[in-house]
């Protein structure tokens, strides 16, 4: 008599153990959890991950000519800035309000959008997984080798990565 009561007992925790399980598993398929996070990236002009500026030729303090690194070839065009294509996409379940700050070697620099050069790009409003592909530019003002050209992000007003997006680039005195 025990044995049998004991055998039902663990038949119906079984039972209940089985429709919890089956419950859950459909709880989680019909609310599945998202990761929020934002993604940001450069590409060079033609849209590739090739093709960023990388070498710089000044006069004074102006951009005269800017290298565009092809693999091992380098395409140089007389162009007052180095221009690339940043890209951000909203996966972060929400509105975000986003902008994009350059620094050359951790000094603020201008960046060049839509015909005018501005101190930051922003606000750009992206709603949940909308994403926003742009030509930007920037112009060092200063002579040097392996300076860090950096794209800060910042979402809502706070920045967003540790380490963002950058490229290294040298920069030379014409002749």
């Amino acid at each position: 008599m025990k044995r049998r009561f004991l055998d039902r007992g663990l038949t119906y925790l079984l039972i209940v153990i089985v429709v919890v399980a089956v419950g859950s598993l459909f709880y989680v398929i019909e609310h599945p959890v998202q990761e929020k996070f934002t993604e940001c990236y450069l590409l060079g002009i033609e849209g590739k991950a090739m093709g960023y500026p990388g070498e710089f030729v000044l006069s004074g303090t102006k951009v005269i000519s800017v290298g565009y690194e092809e693999g091992d070839y380098v395409r140089n065009i007389f162009e007052d800035k180095g221009r690339l294509i940043l890209g951000i996409v909203n996966r972060e379940q929400e509105e975000i309000a986003y902008e994009v700050a350059v620094k050359i070697d951790g000094e603020s620099a201008p960046v060049w959008r839509e015909g005018e050069w501005r101190e930051s790009i922003g606000p750009i409003i992206l709603e949940h997984e909308e994403k926003w592909e742009e030509e930007i530019g920037f112009a060092p003002e200063s002579v040097g080798d392996n300076q860090k050209v950096e794209f800060v992000l910042y979402k809502d007003g706070v920045p967003y990565f540790e380490e963002p997006p950058r490229l290294w680039v040298d920069v030379r005195g014409g002749e």
